[in-house]
């Protein structure tokens, strides 16, 4: 199990999606949700490649309920939430 799950809330942010997510994907402590607030730029395209668990929504319900389906969707013991326009650097 992972130690922190990752919660990335996107709503059409396929052009910093990848380069938020991408350093994430591999870390072996890390679990990383991707839920999408029903874009309309196939922002879970861009990440399709990578090991992450993406959760379309066929509405957008706001920016909170989009939080709530991601950390329920995990099982660390720690949520981090990051905007899809965030990095983290190691």
């Amino acid at each position: 199990m992972a130690l922190v799950d990752v919660v990335v809330v996107s709503y059409n942010s396929r052009a910093h999606l990848r380069a938020c997510i991408e350093p994430l994907a591999n870390l072996e402590d890390v679990n990383v949700i991707v839920v999408d607030n029903a874009s309309i730029d196939r922002s879970v395209e861009a990440v399709a490649d990578l090991p992450v668990t993406a959760i379309p929504l066929e509405e957008n319900r706001g920016f909170a309920y989009g939080c709530n389906v991601g950390w329920r969707a995990g099982e660390a013991p720690y949520v981090l939430f990051l905007n899809p326009d965030g990095r983290l650097d190691r």
